[in-house]
């Protein structure tokens, strides 16, 4: 990021299902780390496929294509 911002990083599913919120809090500018252990909400593990990694700060938004396979 290039400044202080509030920040968003969710993740859907292929059907734009939210399964996860990775985070939601003031990040400073930088470079900052989020890891993801491949589950959604409830705990449960994901099966194979690709999500999308949507992240929200200040005025932009990028996503990202993961695919997850066991």
């Amino acid at each position: 990021m290039q400044e202080d911002s509030y920040t968003e990083v969710l993740v859907f599913d292929i059907h734009g299902r939210r399964v996860k919120i990775l985070e939601q809090s003031y990040l400073s500018k930088g470079n900052n780390k989020i890891t993801w252990n491949a589950r959604d909400t409830k705990g449960n593990t994901l099966p194979n496929g690709v999500y999308l990694i949507k992240i929200i700060a200040a005025d932009h938004i990028k996503s990202y294509k993961v695919i997850i396979n066991n």
